[in-house]
């Protein structure tokens, strides 16, 4: 069965390489929040208005679980399978601190 936070809370940040740019929040299934994993997304349709604008390098070595390295120029993790933020109070101190961060990002409005 899944779990809210598999579905609602943000896993992944995905750079989209169209006309409008920016990095759109993907769940753990990799769709857009709350997507459901049995429909196929095309993130280029994800409204502008939904997408962060930039991420500078230095909040995406904060934000992701790993170094960073050429796959991180496309996607950054916010944790690993191995460390899911309701594993532990300090698992989710971790997460609950790249949310915090995430939460002062701008918009492509």
């Amino acid at each position: 069965m899944t779990e809210f936070r598999q579905a609602w809370m943000p896993y992944a940040l995905a750079k989209v390489d169209d006309s409008d740019g920016g990095w759109i929040v993907l769940n753990r299934f990799y769709k857009p929040l709350g997507g459901s994993p049995r429909e196929h997304y095309d993130y280029s349709l994800v409204p502008k208005e939904s997408r962060i604008a930039c991420i500078h390098r230095s909040t995406a070595e904060f934000l992701s679980w790993k170094p960073l390295d050429a796959e991180s120029e496309a996607i950054i993790f916010l944790y690993s399978d191995s460390c899911v933020p309701t594993g532990s109070a300090a698992d989710w101190k971790t997460y609950s601190d790249k949310l915090e961060k995430l939460s002062s990002l701008k918009l492509c409005l």
